[in-house]
């Protein structure tokens, strides 16, 4: 094998490795767009779209501080803490609202491998 032949394998070998590193970079960055908050020991996931109301003020809700660079220390526990909210006409056990008040709050609701409740459709889809 000559030089060039050993050059071209580190290239394509080194071009194997790029799209993979690209792959774990946009994963992170999807967790750190919808970002998920817990809130009485239940997990829920933002749902964009919803048009609903914040009712009264029912404590706070966490969320983990989002590290979509890899930069952060695992071992770090940091988290976000953000007012939670009731929505009106659905339990809290099945969605809240997160915020600094109740006018900007963004609805969260929980986190299920089976989709969304149909009292959360209903705040998307309006029926």
């Amino acid at each position: 094998m000559n030089w060039t032949r050993r050059s071209a394998g580190l290239i394509i070998a080194g071009a194997m490795v790029i799209p993979v590193a690209a792959c774990t970079t946009v994963d992170t960055a999807i967790d750190c767009a919808a970002p998920a908050y817990t809130f009485q020991d239940t997990s829920y996931r933002e749902v964009p779209d919803a048009v609903f109301t914040s009712g009264k003020k029912l404590g706070v809700a966490t969320s983990p501080t989002c590290d979509d660079t890899g930069a952060q220390d695992k071992s770090d526990t940091a988290v976000t803490k953000e007012t939670a909210y009731r929505v009106d006409g659905v339990s809290p056990e099945v969605a809240i609202a997160v915020g600094d008040t109740p006018e900007t709050a963004r609805l969260v609701a929980i986190d299920s491998d089976s989709g969304l409740p149909p009292e959360v459709r209903k705040l998307i889809d309006g029926s």
